[in-house]
């Protein structure tokens, strides 16, 4: 594998994960213990009781930090500019993705070790299938951080479409820098 597809894997993953906070910081609320039986569980067995609840908070903090990769990247050199002739709203098929894959997760019991693993594992090979099939873009946590999706045609290219995510409003006539996430679908930011 060139070191130009691995750039683009891992931009995919990265997306990806920060999809996952707020998953993380839902499991992370369900699997907190501070009380037991109506009495508070002691500073002492606050660590050994929330081993789960502090793991899923340190994934939260990790995928929403690398926002400031991707807003990093935002930064440097994109490919030249192209002007928008047609643009679409994709954002509606966020909530496909909600119905499909998040709400199953949260409802998985994480305070057992075994369903604990049975969870880092779909969303491992969620992640896997997400980032295959390129669906990693269509998730509405993403949306709450600001990203947007949208379906754009460029001066120069008739007839061929992009799916793009920006941080930006983006109207036919804009130009916009991009990075090929693959052949279809573009990070952009408008210039």
């Amino acid at each position: 594998m060139n070191k130009k597809n691995t750039s683009k894997i891992i931009f995919k993953v990265t997306f990806y994960f920060i999809s996952l906070w707020l998953l993380f910081f839902l499991g992370a609320i369900s699997t907190v213990t501070l009380f037991k039986d109506g009495h508070f569980i002691g500073k002492e067995n606050i660590l050994k009781n929330n081993i789960f609840t502090i793991i899923l908070l340190v994934l939260s903090v990790i995928s929403l930090s690398l926002t400031k990769v991707i807003n990093h990247s935002r930064k440097g050199a994109l490919c030249p500019s192209y002007k928008i002739t047609s643009v679409k709203n994709e954002n509606y098929e966020v909530m496909t993705f909600i119905a499909t894959y998040i709400i199953p997760l949260v409802c998985i019991n994480l305070t057992e070790i075994k369903f604990f693993i049975i969870f880092l594992l779909l969303v491992i090979t969620l992640g896997v299938i997400v980032t295959k099939m390129d669906l990693y873009m269509a998730n509405p946590t993403l949306a709450l951080l600001g990203y947007k999706l949208y379906s754009i045609e460029v001066a120069g290219e008739p007839n061929k479409t992009y799916i793009v995510i920006t941080k930006d409003i983006i109207n036919k006539d804009d130009n916009i820098e991009w990075k090929s996430l693959d052949n279809e679908r573009w990070y952009v930011r408008k210039v």
